[in-house]
């Protein structure tokens, strides 16, 4: 598991995964930004997963209070985060 918050306007840079994450918005809004794909808005309460085929993807903080994340790794305990 690994918790991560973004203050106001806070990102997290274009990426990818080499194993499935299930995230879990525990506070706030973040909006996930896909590469030539549709946005996805996740609201406290909401939880995902983004896949290891999934396209590049960032992920931001639009409102003006912290959004926290928490995020669960689904792979070997030696595939990086």
């Amino acid at each position: 598991m690994k918790r991560v918050e973004l203050a106001e306007e806070g990102k997290v840079l274009i990426h990818s995964h080499k194993i499935p994450l299930l995230g879990n918005v525990e506070q706030g809004m973040i909006v996930v930004k896909r590469l030539g794909m549709e946005n996805l808005t996740y609201t406290a309460g909401y939880s995902f997963i983004v896949g290891p085929k999934a396209s590049k993807h960032s992920m931001g903080n639009t409102k003006t209070y912290n959004a926290i994340v928490g995020f669960a790794a689904i792979g070997e305990k030696i595939s990086p985060f």
